[in-house]
């Protein structure tokens, strides 16, 4: 389920005029234009990359945190103590407050 509200992806990267490269969509016919970037190729495909995989990655580490802290809850319930948060979901954490902008995401 994707996060924000944006231009539909996938993207690609498509050759612009001169040095611009184009990222754009094949969702809407004609092709839409995302942007207009002046970066090499590797650049662009390097966002558009990370763009693509944005949504599913941080579903990914939103689950991997939710596991951990249901695990965390289990194990108290059990009397083996409360467990403190590793560096690791702390860090988690704020990666996924970071990529909403600080802000919880809207469900």
């Amino acid at each position: 389920m994707p996060f924000t509200n944006h231009t539909p992806r996938p993207w690609r990267r498509r050759d612009g005029v001169g040095a611009r490269m184009d990222i754009v969509t094949d969702e809407q016919y004609p092709r839409y234009v995302v942007g207009h970037i002046n970066a090499s190729p590797e650049d662009v495909d390097f966002i558009v990359r990370a763009a693509n995989c944005h949504d599913d990655l941080l579903e990914a580490l939103e689950g991997v945190v939710q596991s951990y802290e249901r695990f965390a809850l289990v194990q108290a319930r059990l009397g083996h103590g409360c467990f403190e948060d590793l560096p690791a979901v702390k860090n988690a954490r704020a990666a996924i407050a970071k990529a909403w902008g600080g802000r919880e995401k809207c469900h």
